[in-house]
């Protein structure tokens, strides 16, 4: 595969119908002065989206809850293994990098909490292995 996972064929159609809606949202669409979503975001989303199906792990074809966010980008939430879950950023342009919130129970209880920026698609894969990895 090369390095820009450009297909993404093999979304479900309810996912790139709601991406698609998303396109319609106009100012103000939350009531708070919300942005509308912008193509870059969704391209961004499409590609993530795709990433995460294409994961070994991933059998089930597990996708996030997708939501539009206030400033014209989208939020991505996976809550694939009991505990564990990862949010994902993506803002309106094309320049800014995503940005990731992942947690996972420890062995004693608690949860372990990192965050962090994806720069690359390499940082992208190894979240969603660790997501979906019922070992980790």
């Amino acid at each position: 595969k090369d390095d820009t996972y450009n297909d993404t064929k093999g979304l479900p159609k309810a996912i790139l119908d709601r991406l698609d809606h998303f396109l319609t949202l106009e100012n103000d669409w939350d009531g708070a002065g919300g942005f509308p979503i912008s193509p870059a975001a969704i391209e961004k989303t499409k590609i993530v989206l795709q990433k995460s199906l294409d994961i070994p792990n991933n059998k089930e074809g597990v996708l996030p809850f997708i939501s539009p966010s206030p400033e014209g980008g989208i939020g991505l939430e996976w809550y694939p293994i009991l505990g564990k879950e990862l949010m994902i950023s993506i803002s309106p342009d094309d320049n800014t990098p995503l940005t990731f919130l992942f947690d996972k129970p420890t062995s004693t209880g608690g949860i372990l909490e990192s965050e962090g920026t994806i720069r690359d698609s390499h940082t992208l894969d190894d979240l969603l292995n660790y997501l979906f990895d019922k070992n980790y």
